[in-house]
């Protein structure tokens, strides 16, 4: 597995551009990705890896697996990345 900082040196070393640009345009990348995905609320696809598209989970009831009592889960929304197929 690879974080940020390791991308950033990957980044740094396919390039030959120096360590502390590698990181501040890896950063902006992930800002920006932030900012479209949760306030400008768009969906997202990087052609080739896959997609990040926003789901709305709908209400609904699920039993309580201590007390067995009904309960109700609200509706949400959530970003969900979806592969690109492997073909």
């Amino acid at each position: 597995m690879i974080n940020a900082k390791d991308f950033a040196r990957a980044y740094s070393k396919q390039y030959g551009v120096p360590y502390k640009y590698a990181q501040h345009d890896c950063d902006k990348f992930w800002e920006l990705l932030g900012k479209l995905l949760y306030e400008d609320k768009e969906n997202i696809t990087i052609y080739g890896v896959g997609a990040f598209k926003h789901k709305k989970n709908v209400a609904r009831q699920v039993r309580h697996p201590g007390t067995k009592e009904l309960i109700t889960i609200p509706e949400s929304r959530v970003i969900k990345f979806v592969e690109k197929n492997k073909s």
